[in-house]
């Protein structure tokens, strides 16, 4: 077998995989966007649920219990968020055997909404302005034993300078260098906390009871979340 570098399962397996794991009538499957990670919806006969199906080697199962926590946190605080349905063992992350190794995923529920679209008003904006901080300060107090993945600079630099032609590498090295000098000179004041690493509106939805958090917004990556 040739090496594979990115995998898209087909939605049909993934729907029997789903349905035989969870234990759940799963009528259809459907591909929502193949990003970072791949995003399918599902549907049963009552419900409906997201499936995030993350890399391989991107996650570890922990680093994924540590978003799972963290959307029980925000629930347990009043905000509507996606909740991770436990699979038949009991378990609420799976591995997915791909031709590029384990894939972890999570099956979600599903938020009901309508992106917004312009035109947009002074109302939304202050709507989504509210959703933004009272996720932040529902976030505040959160703690989780399980491992968080920590930024790492070098690690990013190293995985762009594959990227780039070589004339542009002497200025990713200045770059990655002043951001190393910024954080020497501010690091005895910065603290560490959850925050929104794509806060814009095509992240969120607008529901009947208000704007509600998209169905899979939580991605906790270098320290972030999506």
């Amino acid at each position: 077998m040739i090496a594979t570098l990115r995998s898209l399962p087909d939605p049909e397996a993934l729907r029997d995989r789903v349905a035989e794991v969870y234990g759940v009538d799963v009528t259809s499957c459907t591909l929502l966007r193949s990003l970072a990670n791949d995003v399918y919806e599902l549907a049963s006969p009552d419900a409906r649920f997201a499936l995030k199906l993350y890399g391989a080697g991107r996650r570890s199962p922990g680093e994924i219990r540590w978003e799972t926590g963290l959307s029980a946190h925000l629930t347990r605080a009043g905000l509507v968020v996606p909740q991770p349905v436990v699979l038949a063992d009991g378990i609420d992350v799976g591995l997915l055997d791909t031709p590029e190794g384990d894939r972890p995923y999570v099956l979600s529920t599903f938020i009901i909404g309508t992106k917004p679209h312009p035109p947009f008003d002074a109302g939304l904006f202050r709507s989504f302005g509210e959703l933004v901080a009272g996720f932040h300060d529902a976030a505040d107090d959160f703690s989780s034993p399980q491992p968080r993945r920590e930024p790492n600079l070098d690690e990013q630099l190293a995985l762009l300078l594959t990227r780039v032609a070589p004339a542009e590498e002497n200025l990713l090295r200045a770059l990655a260098d002043a951001v190393r000098n910024h954080l020497a000179q501010y690091s005895g004041d910065l603290s560490k906390g959850a925050c929104h690493g794509d806060v814009s509106l095509d992240n969120a939805l607008i529901t009947p009871d208000g704007l509600r958090r998209e169905l899979d917004a939580l991605d906790e990556a270098a320290g972030r979340l999506l």
